[in-house]
């Protein structure tokens, strides 16, 4: 119907997050499959920037080329279990960089924590 479907073309998502702010306005963060992730920001119009990611013991360690919005180049994030069932990721808790103490909460809204904590372990050549 004339729109792009562009889940479809940048892959499987492995964790989707997101935020709502002032005026309705909406953050997502969507991990990849492909160690990439995207950082969408909806307010009066859309901006999206492109990155990567390494996950390691709950805590994914972002990398962007430039400094946007709340994310510097080298921000993290970490994710925070429910209180009522501690199998569950509920909030992803974005920070800055890791001098500053500013940080976002976002909503998770699907992950797939096997396949991200499969991607932590390191792999066997042999």
């Amino acid at each position: 119907m004339g729109m792009i479907d562009w889940d479809k073309y940048e892959g499987k998502n492995l964790l989707v997050a997101d935020r709502e702010g002032t005026a309705n306005c909406r953050t997502i963060l969507k991990l990849k499959a492909d160690n990439k992730f995207k950082y969408t920001s909806r307010c009066f119009g859309v901006d999206f920037h492109l990155g990567t990611y390494k996950f390691r013991n709950d805590t994914l360690h972002l990398q962007l080329k430039r400094d946007v919005g709340y994310m510097d180049k080298s921000s993290f994030a970490t994710l925070v279990k429910s209180e009522k069932d501690s199998t569950k990721y509920v909030r992803l808790i974005l920070h800055e960089n890791y001098e500053s103490k500013r940080k976002l909460s976002f909503l998770i809204r699907e992950i797939e924590i096997e396949k991200l904590l499969t991607k932590e372990k390191p792999r066997d050549n042999k």
